[in-house]
């Protein structure tokens, strides 16, 4: 409010003096409850705390659902952590065990071709004994058609 209007409202009914000391205390006063909260603003502000007090809470639940979350999310990465060093071990013993199996298998064909050259090495010596046996055979036969040759 202008303090000159307070001023010019009361000079006709208190006089110049008392409407100018009036309008300078009133003035300020005026202007000061014009800075005020009014009541709808105060409610409006009330309103606006309690949804942010709404919200704020909705926050903290939200926080504290993603921190179990990330907390379930740890938990997952150490199983995954022990699963993997599970499987790191796994695959060097599997590592292992196919050296070994490789060098079984060389074993292994040294040792078949050992046996093959000892297969050829009987077969030769099995042909050979069937020659002689066939040998003597053929002279045994031979002997015993002389000796009945005079029956």
């Amino acid at each position: 409010m202008n303090t000159y209007r307070i001023y010019e409202d009361l000079r006709s009914s208190l006089g110049e003096e008392a409407a100018k000391s009036l309008a300078h205390t009133l003035g300020p006063m005026f202007e000061e409850l014009g800075n005020t909260v009014t009541k709808s603003e105060f409610r409006e502000l009330s309103d606006t705390v309690a949804r942010l007090a709404e919200a704020q809470e909705r926050t903290e639940k939200r926080v504290a659902e993603l921190a179990d979350g990330q907390a379930r999310l740890a938990a997952a990465q150490a199983r995954t952590e022990a699963q993997v060093a599970e499987l790191t071990k796994a695959q060097a013993q599997t590592e292992l065990r196919l050296a070994e199996l490789s060098a079984a298998q060389t074993q292994t064909q040294k040792e078949l071709a050992e046996l093959t050259r000892v297969v050829r090495s009987l077969v030769v010596n099995a042909e050979r004994q069937a020659t002689r046996l066939d040998a003597v055979l053929g002279r045994t036969f031979e002997i015993q058609f002389r000796d009945r040759l005079t029956a």
